[in-house]
């Protein structure tokens, strides 16, 4: 891009008061300084010939000049709209219009640059340099709006690849939830079988423990046992003794 500024050079004529500067010398020194590269300086110049005329347009547009050297690109474009706006001829038209594309063109405002370029060239079509600026401009915006598209894609992917993500976590969430699920089941059977085995075991105790134990039982008890089998003795042979008796009969002689 030829970044060469379009710059209003004034050449004051007659004497010059030392104590009452007016616009135009200020505006003289101010070029004076720019062509030194003293751009800082040249810009508190432009700015005092604008005090003793605000809508001095050679101070205006120099001005935007003066702030595009010291990288203050958005202040530039304003100056050079100021200009615009007070409608000048064309020349001073399409110098400005090409000057406020440069300024949007450092911004990245590659849209609005490619506007103003085409306004300074209806004002100036013959002007070779605005010309090779708008087609620098408009490869530039096509770059930036790849770019735009390559970053949204990347985006896009990058939403997939964590929605996927997402799935895939709730998945294994899902997965180790049915395991611990299944564990738990496992564990509530081997819990169920093991109060039933206790059960069982319980049964098997109280049914132990209302058997007499041989071993277990006291000299009373025994010493109870054997009278009551001896009393059964003794009842089967008053039995048997009674049964005998009954059967000798004495025979009758007629």
């Amino acid at each position: 891009m030829n970044q060469r500024l379009l710059v209003l050079f004034i050449f004051v004529m007659g004497s010059i008061n030392a104590h009452a500067q007016s616009e135009k010398t200020l505006a003289k020194k101010g070029n004076e300084l720019y062509e030194s590269k003293k751009y800082n300086e040249a810009e508190k110049k432009y700015k005092e010939s604008l005090v003793k005329k605000k809508d001095f347009v050679e101070s205006q547009f120099n001005l935007g000049d003066a702030l595009y050297q010291q990288g203050k690109y958005e202040e530039a474009a304003t100056q050079f709209d100021q200009v615009i706006q007070s409608k000048p001829n064309k020349e001073i038209s399409a110098k400005a219009y090409h000057n406020l594309g440069n300024a949007q063109l450092q911004s990245k405002k590659y849209k609005e640059s490619i506007e103003a370029y085409k306004h300074s060239l209806k004002q100036n079509p013959a002007d070779d340099e605005t010309r090779h600026n708008l087609s620098y401009a408009m490869t530039k915006l096509q770059q930036q709006q790849q770019q735009q598209n390559k970053d949204k894609n990347k985006d896009k992917n990058k939403d997939k690849n964590k929605d996927k993500d997402k799935d895939k976590d709730k998945n294994k969430e899902d997965g180790d939830k049915k395991e611990e699920e299944k564990k738990d089941d496992k564990k509530d059977q081997n819990n169920k079988e093991g109060d039933d085995d206790n059960k069982e075991n319980k049964q098997e105790n109280k049914e132990q423990q209302s058997k007499p134990d041989p071993k277990k039982i006291s000299e009373g008890d025994a010493k109870r046992m054997l009278e009551a089998l001896n009393q059964q003795e003794k009842n089967v042979q008053k039995k048997l003794s009674n049964k005998n008796s009954q059967q000798i009969q004495v025979d009758k002689n007629w």
